[in-house]
């Protein structure tokens, strides 16, 4: 029998947390491709927080300019879609959609799932695209 350790004997022996950070790793080098100088621009729900603080670590060492996240989180999301107007829905601030659109146009950001997805998928990418965002 053969004492040697595989590499997913030595995976399984880490903790949560060394986990975590390979997997942050893994994402911003191979999933991303992020080089020295891009941006990065995140959408997170808050329970995704200690993940995204490891991305943003591993964005910064892989040399990123910059990095933004935007959070939202259930109870705030509920809250609108129980007692915002009807017409909010159909609303979402220029800025966000100008600052979105410029990280697409300039290559910075991969929306690989979102085309994945398909149009129909995604109401809300579509209607900007009408809307030359």
């Amino acid at each position: 029998m053969s004492s040697a350790t595989t590499p997913s004997d030595t995976f399984a022996a880490l903790t949560f947390e060394q986990k975590l950070d390979r997997l942050a790793e893994v994402a911003v080098r191979i999933g991303l491709g992020l080089k020295e100088g891009q941006e990065l621009v995140l959408t997170a729900s808050t329970e995704a927080l200690p993940l995204v603080r490891l991305i943003t670590e591993h964005a910064y060492k892989a040399g990123a300019k910059l990095v933004t996240t935007f959070f939202a989180d259930d109870a705030t999301t509920l809250a609108r879609y129980q007692y915002a107007p009807e017409d909010s829905f159909d609303y979402a601030p220029a800025w966000y959609f100008d600052a979105i659109a410029t990280a697409f146009k300039s290559g910075r950001s991969k929306p690989r799932a979102a085309r994945a997805a398909g149009p129909h998928k995604s109401f809300a990418r579509q209607r900007c695209r009408l809307q030359g965002l």
